[in-house]
């Protein structure tokens, strides 16, 4: 109030002072699209100062707004081009995506006690969804080091060759239902019976023997960091030695997602990124779970149900069945 009474007397000093010529006061701002002329007989100094600190209100928010709709378009087409632009091809950081594949050369299957599968559909016209793809492939790329060996179940001759550059096992013949959709029971044998015969090779695999394995799949929009592997790891210390012993329990892990405003410019190049991101994101519904990651031998895959990915409550029976196994761990 003080501030309000002290710019209309500034006003009225600022109209006396400036807009006084011979008998007329001359006020030379637009109201209501009109210049106001204003005899000096009788005039209303007070009307005269109001209607400027209104009419100066409307003009700043007016100027404000306007800028704020340039601001607005400018960073909306700078968008527009950067995603237009971007092709299949896109990489994230080439020298932090060559620093990777450097460090995962020489590891090899051996090494591995996470087996973790997704599938990918090709889709070329949805930029953001090839980039979220792409975002997955550099994370399990990134876990590798770490002892997961990662597959990918595609149609695609695109994914699949990403899938190979980066070190990720790609799988073309696999059991769908009639409209192409992956039956998840097919999927998880794959993996368990490639792997194995992969690893009977290995010079560490008779003391595998005496190490929990774990099996998971995940849905293909997921960026793991490599908490997952450390989560993993106090879970295999934690029952190594009862599998040592004849008396291991079943283990299922599962999560759901954390959901994001992800762009095809938005850098998931490294633990931190992908971190910070999910900072800003929601954690999806309670009863909606996105991974699902088994210790070795809890079921025999080939005789499950015939589940596709992504249809209803499928994630929700998986659960309760092994809530239901007096094997599963608590």
């Amino acid at each position: 109030m003080r501030f309000r009474n002290r710019l209309h007397q500034y006003i009225q000093i600022y109209i006396l002072n400036h807009f006084y010529e011979n008998e007329y006061f001359l006020v030379l701002f637009m109201y209501h699209g009109k210049k106001i002329l204003i005899h000096n007989d009788g005039i209303d100094i007070d009307m005269i100062s109001y209607q400027m600190i209104r009419y100066f209100i409307i003009r700043g928010c007016a100027i404000i707004f306007i800028c704020w709709i340039f601001l607005f378009m400018y960073f909306q087409k700078n968008r527009s081009t950067e995603t237009g632009n971007l092709d299949f091809q896109y990489k994230f950081q080439p020298q932090t995506e060559q620093t990777i594949r450097n460090k995962v050369s020489n590891v090899s299957i051996c090494e591995s006690f996470i087996n973790l599968f997704t599938t990918f559909i090709e889709n070329t016209t949805d930029i953001r969804k090839i980039a979220a793809q792409e975002a997955v492939l550099q994370s399990l790329t990134r876990l590798k080091p770490y002892g997961v060996q990662s597959w990918l179940f595609t149609k695609s001759d695109l994914w699949a060759k990403r899938a190979e550059e980066n070190k990720i096992y790609s799988v073309r013949e696999f059991e769908t239902n009639k409209y192409g959709t992956p039956v998840l029971s097919g999927m998880f044998s794959h993996v368990i019976t490639a792997s194995h015969q992969k690893s009977l090779d290995c010079d560490q695999y008779s003391a595998k023997k005496n190490e929990i394995i774990f099996d998971g799949y995940f849905n293909g929009d997921i960026v793991f960091s490599t908490s997952l592997v450390q989560t993993l790891k106090v879970i295999q210390q934690h029952w190594n030695h009862r599998l040592m012993i004849n008396k291991s329990e079943d283990i299922l892990v599962i999560g759901k997602r954390t959901n994001v405003d992800f762009f095809s410019y938005s850098k998931l190049d490294s633990d931190e990124s992908a971190i910070k991101l999910s900072r800003h994101g929601t954690i999806f519904q309670a009863d909606a779970l996105d991974y699902f990651i088994y210790s070795r031998g809890i079921r025999n895959w080939t005789i499950a149900p015939k589940f596709v990915i992504g249809r209803l409550a499928y994630d929700n029976w998986l659960v309760d069945n092994a809530y239901h196994n007096e094997k599963t761990g608590n």
